[in-house]
């Protein structure tokens, strides 16, 4: 890679990690993605994708905004109750996220940033003119693939809109 596109991609780098807001930065990686050179399987993983990071995002969102559930002792945390507030503790509709939700949660947001990093290596080895690398996939993107397949082929078989 020559100086020149070390400095430009430094400067990429800066004003994406500028961006807090996780929605916009998702919105440029689908417009970056949505300029690829790529196949329509790998498009639809990566459409999949984005929309598996939104609904987690908002699951993570959960666990940054908690308050502390006790049992009845008070003496036990027995979890936490993701944007706690007095109506949802008075009616007790309030959830509780035990250990096993939150290793659980934990799993599928290693899962995804895997697979973020599996598309992020396979764009830049395109960029670089490079052969891909062969190395295993994670986890989570020979199921991706497989739903973007299903999904493709739904679409073929699907009967066009009547103009009538």
């Amino acid at each position: 890679m020559a100086a020149a596109d070390m400095r430009t991609q430094q400067k990429a780098y800066a004003v994406f990690d500028a961006i807090i807001s996780f929605d916009t930065r998702l919105a440029i990686c689908d417009r970056l993605m949505s300029l690829e050179d790529i196949d329509e399987i790998e498009a639809t993983m990566w459409a999949q994708l984005s929309a598996k990071l939104s609904k987690s995002y908002r699951k993570r969102h959960e666990l940054a905004h908690f308050s502390a559930k006790f049992d009845d002792t008070g003496d036990t945390c027995i979890g936490i109750t993701p944007f706690f507030n007095w109506t949802k503790f008075a009616t007790r509709t309030d959830k509780v996220l035990t250990v096993l939700d939150i290793r659980e949660r934990s799993k599928k947001f290693i899962d995804l940033h895997m697979a973020v990093g599996w598309f992020k290596d396979r764009a830049f080895f395109r960029h670089a003119g490079s052969p891909l690398p062969d190395q295993p996939e994670p986890a989570l993107v020979p199921l991706i693939r497989a739903l973007a397949i299903q999904r493709i082929e739904a679409k073929k078989h699907q009967s066009p809109p009547s103009l009538e």
